[in-house]
């Protein structure tokens, strides 16, 4: 008796749209963060900075599979593109290659491991979403409360990421004329 594995994948003709989808979605999301933040409501601004960050790595990580011309499994699917830790640090990292500059003060993104940068980022993420209690200080950590530093860095980082992603697209483009 022989069995057969049916293994589920995106397939190849479906990555360009799945690209496109998730660099729109990036958009949206930074556009929403950029109102928020003029009207100075920064914990949202923030957190929405760093979900556009994320939906721009999906893009650069579908991108990738895309130019290989490779299929994505359901197993390569959750374990790349749907866990913050790892899609930051693809980020980040493609970021840095790239040169995109992270206009954000004297940032430098090469002066940080992308694995730190990449945990702070979820961390801080956590800290503008959610009530927590800070047994050090005995007091709640309140979500409400983030500073125009922590938006702007966010941003800033949604932006970079952005531009990466578009970058990719106006290099497809170019090929195809």
């Amino acid at each position: 008796m022989t069995f057969s594995v049916i293994v589920m994948s995106i397939p190849l003709e479906k990555l360009a749209e799945g690209f496109d989808l998730s660099r729109v979605n990036a958009q949206r999301l930074l556009l929403a963060a950029e109102v928020l933040e003029k009207n100075e409501n920064f914990s949202a601004a923030a957190l929405l900075g760093f979900l556009s960050l994320e939906e721009s790595a999906k893009a650069a990580l579908i991108w990738k599979f895309k130019e290989d011309r490779r299929n994505i499994t359901m197993k390569q699917w959750e374990k790349k593109f749907t866990k913050h830790i790892p899609k930051l640090r693809e980020i980040i990292s493609s970021i840095s290659t790239h040169k995109i500059k992270v206009d954000f003060e004297d940032f430098d993104i090469n002066e940080f491991d992308i694995t730190t940068n990449a945990r702070f980022q979820q961390w801080l993420k956590e800290k503008l979403v959610y009530l927590d209690y800070d047994f050090k200080r005995k007091d709640w950590t309140d979500p409400f409360v983030g500073s125009k530093v922590h938006s702007a860095f966010a941003i800033a980082f949604a932006r970079a990421g952005l531009e990466l992603v578009t970058h990719f697209k106006i290099k497809d483009l170019r090929g195809k004329e």
